[in-house]
């Protein structure tokens, strides 16, 4: 961890020597992501260099469980845009503003991809308040205090480019210092160190620039993946616990997809395969056939075996389901309901198939709730405008199911425990001024007098 700014001075190595290993773990988990198997996988994939299954066949299989867990979460928590409520009902209309401009239940969706995809999620506020940029968090240093090593005094954004060519590269590096109340912009020229690949030794901070905000917080905020430790101060990411067991898994699918390939290629047996040309000279079939003995001329035909699959499908079954352990998930999340299950009827029998990744959205929720009100409360005060207490009304993710939510809506209502206008909100999805007409028009409806129906021929 960082605990002042030194690293940003001549003389110093860029990126610095404490966040390299978390700066690797990025760049393995990003290619795992992005479908680039084969380097992050290498070891495990030796295993089979002999068979060439995995550098010149075009079927290899890459299971890219690092792409779906990640995306699958957040479809979870943020599929279903949450709505975000003013306590005083005057400031919605504001509220709604600041939200429109900032998309901010569409950079929740995106941000909690990268949580599960790297561990750690960064935004940033323009200087106005009205727009919300991702950070990719290997370009993102916080620089926290040596008494308490979770609390973050000041982030520092910052990179190297190449501003020359492939042959004459000349580098130069780009820094954002987000304190509170100021961004300080630095460039700095740069060289390649040769003793390590990707660092750079500062040769010269070519331009500072001091910028006030007038905001007494920084306009950067880190929402991490639930941590598994107090020490901690980044997330773990989803894509970590996952990687042996997925590099497991593709050596077991290459075995069994050139077992399959010999089954369809099976070798030819059967007698002496010389033969002569027309001028007597003898040549020999190689390649794909076995001659047998020419004690008695065998019958020519096929030779198949045994690809002994049942514990390779058994070691395969074993390793899935650990892999829902580990990644919180279970076979309902991706749409597979088995027999053994029993059928859902209702979204509340889904529910319960989905008690484990919901309770991990729960946790992403939470890590939610602490940072939306301060990105809300930081842009209103940029754009000079008021939004009072906030409140986020999260979806489950669950599909709806109508006819079991009015049941209980109307439960409720009868109870004395539901305001008809919760419950409007609740049924329809509706916030905001949306909402106060919906009611509007329910209410007005209700002091309509609705005149008796007589059915003809009956007195």
């Amino acid at each position: 961890m960082l605990t002042d700014l030194d690293f940003i001075a001549v003389g110093k190595e860029f990126p610095p020597k404490p966040e390299r290993k978390r700066l690797a773990d990025i760049e393995s988990d990003r290619k795992l992501y992005g479908g680039e198997h084969a380097d992050v996988f290498a070891e495990a994939l030796r295993r089979i260099e002999k068979t060439n299954v995995w550098e010149h066949r075009s079927d290899s299989v890459i299971l890219n469980w690092c792409e779906k867990v990640p995306l699958v979460f957040a479809d979870l928590l943020a599929g279903e845009p949450g709505s975000i409520y003013a306590t005083d009902t005057a400031k919605q209309e504001a509220l709604d503003a600041l939200t429109r401009d900032l998309k901010l239940m569409s950079s929740v969706h995106e941000g909690t991809v990268e949580i599960g995809a790297v561990g750690d999620c960064v935004v940033k506020l323009s200087l106005d308040g009205r727009k919300l940029m991702p950070v990719p968090a290997e370009f993102w240093f916080p620089v926290v205090d040596k008494r308490d090593t979770r609390n973050i005094l000041r982030h520092v954004i910052a990179w190297v480019t190449n501003i020359g060519t492939k042959d004459k590269p000349v580098y130069q590096g780009y820094a954002e210092i987000h304190d509170p109340g100021s961004i300080t912009e630095m460039t700095f020229d740069c060289k390649k160190a040769s003793h390590v690949e990707n660092v750079y030794r500062i040769e010269r901070i070519a331009s500072s620039t001091a910028i006030s905000t007038g905001i007494d917080t920084p306009l950067v905020f880190h929402i991490p993946n639930p941590k598994r430790s107090v020490r901690q101060l980044h997330g773990p990411s989803d894509i970590g616990s996952m990687q042996s067991i997925v590099a497991e898994l593709e050596v077991r699918f290459a075995g069994v997809s050139k077992v399959l390939d010999k089954h369809t290629d099976p070798t030819a047996y059967g007698p002496n395969a010389a033969s002569e040309t027309e001028d007597g000279a003898v040549y020999y079939e190689t390649g794909g056939y076995i001659e047998l003995p020419d004690k008695e001329t065998p019958i020519p035909g096929y030779a198949t075996w045994d690809g002994q699959l049942e514990a390779n499908r058994w070691f395969i079954e074993k390793l899935v389901e650990q892999l829902y352990v580990d990644t919180e998930t279970c076979p309902a999340l991706f749409g597979r309901i088995d027999s053994g299950q029993g059928v859902t009827e209702s979204a509340s029998a889904l529910k319960r198939l989905l008690i484990r990744p919901l309770a991990k959205v729960n946790r992403l929720r939470m890590a939610w709730n602490d940072a939306i009100p301060g990105i809300i409360a930081t842009a209103a005060k940029l754009r000079n405008t008021d939004v009072g207490i906030i409140r986020v009304d999260w979806r489950d993710g669950v599909p709806d199911d109508p006819e079991e939510t009015a049941r209980t809506e109307e439960l409720l209502r009868r109870c004395g425990v539901r305001s008809r206008k919760l419950s409007v909100a609740t049924v329809t999805g509706y916030s905001g001024v949306e909402l106060d007409r919906e009611v509007a028009a329910i209410t007005a409806e209700d002091t309509v007098e609705v005149p008796e129906m007589t059915l003809p021929g009956v007195v």
